[in-house]
C-alpha cells in the first residue's frame, strides 16, 4: 500500500502522512467516585500497540493520535520513566504509523495543580522530558499538541 497518493495539481501536500487519521483515547482523569481513569490502559492499548497501530496503516491510516500518560510517566516530582511511553512510540515505529502525541490530554500527576503559579514550569519540564524521550527513540519528526481538550 502506498503511503500517500501524489498531491492534486495546485494542491499542496499534506504535512501529515495520511488525510484521515486514527486516534487512541489516553484520557486518565480522576472520576468523581473516586479513581483514576487511564484509558489507555482501560483500553488495553498499552498491551496491543502495535496490534492497533498495524490494524490502523492497513486502513491506510497512517496518521494517530495518541497520548502520554503524565502520571505515569512521572511518577514522582522530577522522576521520569517513559517506560511504557517507550514501547507505545516503538510499536508507532514499527507499524509505520506517525503519532501526533498529547502530553496534557485529560488528567495530570496528582501533586500537580494546574492553578498553581508553578504549573507552567511542570508541564514544560514533562516536555523537555517527553521531547528528549522521543529523540532518543529516533522518531523523526515528533509532533506534539502540549494540552488536548481543554
Amino acid at each position: 500500500m502506498n503511503a500517500s497518493p501524489a498531491p492534486l495539481r495546485g494542491v499542496p501536500r499534506s504535512i501529515f502522512r495520511s488525510f484521515f487519521m486514527g486516534g487512541f483515547e489516553c484520557s486518565t482523569h480522576w472520576s468523581r467516585h473516586g479513581y483514576r481513569h487511564d484509558l489507555i490502559v482501560q483500553t488495553r492499548h498499552d498491551v496491543f500497540a502495535l496490534a492497533d497501530y498495524r490494524r490502523m496503516r492497513d486502513l491506510g491510516l497512517l496518521t494517530a493520535r495518541d497520548g502520554f500518560r503524565w502520571h505515569a510517566d512521572e511518577p514522582e516530582p522530577g522522576r521520569f520513566d517513559f517506560t511504557g511511553a517507550r514501547a507505545m512510540v516503538r510499536a508507532s515505529l514499527e507499524a509505520g504509523v506517525e503519532v501526533i502525541w498529547d502530553l496534557l490530554p485529560v488528567g495530570w500527576p496528582d501533586p500537580v495543580d494546574v492553578f498553581a503559579p508553578e504549573f507552567p514550569e511542570r508541564l514544560e519540564a514533562f516536555a523537555r522530558e517527553a521531547a528528549r524521550m522521543l529523540r532518543e527513540e529516533g522518531v523523526p519528526a515528533p509532533m506534539v499538541a502540549p494540552v488536548n481538550e481543554i
